[in-house]
C-alpha cells in the first residue's frame, strides 16, 4: 500500500488520515477537547467559588441567628422575671381583698347587732356576737 495526500492506513486496526485533511482534523478534535476540558475547569471554578461564597452567607446568617437566640433567651428571661412580680403583686392583692373583705363582714354584723340592740332584741344580738369573733377575731 502506498499512501497518498488524503488516504487512510489502519494501524493496530485504527483508521488514521494522512495528509491535510488527516492533520485538520486531528487539530479539529484537540482543540474540541481542549475548548470542552477549560469548559469542565472553568465551571468547576465557578462551582468551587459559589460553594465558597454559600459558606460564607451560611456563616454569617448562623451568627446573626445565634444573636437572635441570645437576645430571645434575654427577653424570655426578662418577661418571666416580670411574670413573677406580677403574679406575688396579684398574690399580695387577693390576701389584701380578702382582708378587707373579713373587715366588711364584722363591720355589717356589727351594725346588724346595733341594730338589734336598739330594737331591744338582746337574745338575736348575742347569737350574731359568736359569728364575727369567727370571721375576725381581732
Amino acid at each position: 500500500m502506498v499512501p497518498c495526500v488524503g488516504a487512510t492506513v489502519y494501524v493496530s486496526g485504527c483508521q488514521v488520515w494522512k495528509g491535510n485533511i488527516g492533520i485538520l482534523i486531528a487539530k479539529a478534535i484537540n482543540m474540541a477537547i481542549t475548548i470542552a476540558l477549560g469548559v469542565i475547569g472553568l465551571l468547576g471554578y465557578l462551582g468551587i467559588r459559589s460553594i465558597k461564597e454559600v459558606k460564607l452567607d451560611y456563616t454569617s446568617e448562623l451568627n446573626e441567628l445565634k444573636k437572635l437566640k441570645a437576645d430571645f433567651e434575654m427577653e424570655l428571661q426578662s418577661l418571666v422575671g416580670k411574670q413573677k412580680e406580677f403574679e406575688n403583686k396579684i398574690s399580695e392583692l387577693a390576701v389584701t381583698n380578702e382582708k378587707q373583705d373579713r373587715r366588711l363582714k364584722v363591720l355589717e354584723l356589727t351594725e346588724k347587732v346595733a341594730e338589734l340592740m336598739k330594737g331591744k332584741q338582746w337574745q338575736w344580738a348575742l347569737q350574731y356576737i359568736p359569728l364575727g369573733l369567727e370571721i375576725d377575731k381581732d
